[in-house]
């Protein structure tokens, strides 16, 4: 079985809930103390995290979880911090917009705003 397929065990789960919450809101605060609540030694879990690739493992399901949301943050951005108020008069969605700058989402995501390909310019090569 390979590694990307294999099933986690609770205990890894928990480290990896605790890898994706912030620093600033983990109960506990640091890793030997969540060893400590689990039961195990502080060196398993840091073994565990680089055999299983467990850190890239939350970054991923943070980062998946980020673009699900990437509109909604940067309307915030744009209403909170009054960004970049184009979006209001050209009539594109405003993560189109940071900056100043046109960005374009990723090509491998839905882009249901885009009206046609021009919409969106190629940022990459």
């Amino acid at each position: 079985m390979s590694q990307k397929s294999r099933v986690l065990t609770a205990n890894q789960i928990e480290v990896v809930r605790w890898l994706t919450t912030p620093q600033k809101s983990r109960q506990p605060k640091i890793e030997a103390e969540l060893a400590k609540e689990m039961g195990t030694r502080p060196a398993t879990i840091s073994k565990c995290r680089k055999k299983l690739d467990l850190d890239n493992h939350a970054s991923e399901m943070v980062r998946q979880k980020l673009y699900r949301h990437l509109p909604e943050v940067y309307e915030v951005l744009v209403e909170r911090f009054n960004l970049v108020p184009a979006h209001r008069e050209t009539g594109l969605p405003p993560h189109t917009y940071l900056a100043g700058a046109r960005v374009a989402r990723p090509s491998d995501s839905p882009r249901p705003y885009a009206s046609s390909p021009s919409t969106f310019p190629a940022t990459r090569s």
